[in-house]
């Protein structure tokens, strides 16, 4: 999007959301970061009835 705009408003605002997702990632140990937990993949792998994760 900063590439078509060139706002530099919109770069700012885009790096603290980067930012604070990566501060989530350090927060969890493993890097892993979504809106569902990992065991949902392996359910989901197993064909067990689950939100899709994909």
């Amino acid at each position: 999007m900063w590439a078509s705009t060139h706002n530099g408003t919109l770069a700012g605002k885009m790096a603290a959301v980067v930012d604070a997702l990566y501060e989530c990632q350090l927060a969890t140990g493993t890097g892993y970061l979504s809106a569902f937990p990992a065991s949902f993949f392996d359910k989901f792998e197993a064909m067990e009835p689950i939100w899709a994760p994909y």
